[in-house]
């Protein structure tokens, strides 16, 4: 994939800077998407100053610009309310020139390419976003917030096609998600990134949801964590909890629940899938800087 985005690059402009002009067009994210092709993108909260998460790993996203798939979301049926898909993949957003915004945890998880035939699956959700007010503030990092960031297959950041701006909330991302398996950045210090995740004014939390229910007992079979750190002011007026202690989402653990949904600690394209909450505990600094994201 780099080399045919450094061939892309090359091609939109032969004395292109890579250190220090990188700027996404959209004629170079178009370039990009032909033939139906995606990029795979992380999302950053910016105003919380940490990465978005799903299913108890990075929070991705996929762009498209893909006639075939849109036109398949065009025909998917709506729910009671209206809402879907449909509502947002019609033919006029795609003649001027909007972009297809589509996530799937498991295809993260699995590290799967998307194509038309796994659009139809129940965790698949997808919206439209246009370039100016969406894509291109996002890209750029002109956003107050929210940045994303290309990632490769295994959700690490493609420092080849992050804006100079972008590249802290990308190192602070990786930091998060790959701590223990990434080298030293080439500037040599990562002591910044690390006081940003473990500073002393934070305690810290693993937030427990339900992302699929069986259908007779309504227990929950797919529960996945999100690690949110939370302001020791806040807490105090929430948490009455300590490390390691459990609290449910209609008793102790709800203050901290409606902290990180009202925040955007959880995004809203995330929140639309869980189905419930399982309950809140409060873990150490370790665990917050380097969870099992597998769980």
């Amino acid at each position: 994939m780099r080399n045919i985005i450094k061939k892309i690059l090359k091609e939109e402009s032969n004395d292109f800077e890579w250190a220090s002009g990188f700027e996404w067009s959209k004629e170079m994210l178009d370039s990009m998407l032909t033939d139906c092709k995606t990029l795979m993108v992380a999302n950053f909260n910016v105003s919380q100053n940490q990465p978005y998460q799903s299913a108890g790993g990075p929070s991705v996203m996929y762009l498209t610009r893909c006639k075939d798939w849109w036109d398949y979301l065009t025909q998917s049926p709506l729910d009671d309310n209206g809402r879907g898909p449909a509502e947002w993949f019609t033919p006029e957003y795609y003649d001027r020139g909007h972009y297809g915004v589509i996530w799937n945890h498991y295809w993260r998880i699995n590290k799967k390419t998307p194509t038309l035939e796994m659009l139809d699956d129940e965790y698949t959700s997808a919206i439209t976003t246009e370039w100016d007010y969406g894509v291109e503030r996002q890209l750029n990092g002109t956003s107050s917030s929210e940045a994303w960031f290309a990632v490769d297959k295994n959700s690490k950041p493609i420092y080849d096609l992050i804006p100079p701006n972008v590249h802290k909330y990308a190192k602070i991302y990786e930091e998060y998600f790959f701590g223990d398996k990434i080298n030293e950045s080439e500037d040599g210090d990562w002591d910044w990134a690390r006081e940003i995740l473990g500073t002393k004014e934070y305690r810290y939390f693993e937030i427990i949801a339900c992302y699929g229910v069986e259908p007779v007992t309504e227990e929950c079979v797919e529960a996945h964590s999100h690690f949110v750190r939370v302001p020791f002011d806040v807490v105090d007026e929430l948490w009455d909890g300590y490390i390691n202690y459990m609290g449910g989402p209609g008793d102790e653990g709800e203050g901290i629940i409606n902290y990180v949904m009202e925040n955007g600690l959880i995004s809203s394209r995330e929140l639309e899938e869980i189905i419930m909450f399982e309950g809140v505990v409060e873990v150490d600094e370790d665990t917050f800087g380097y969870p099992d994201i597998n769980g």
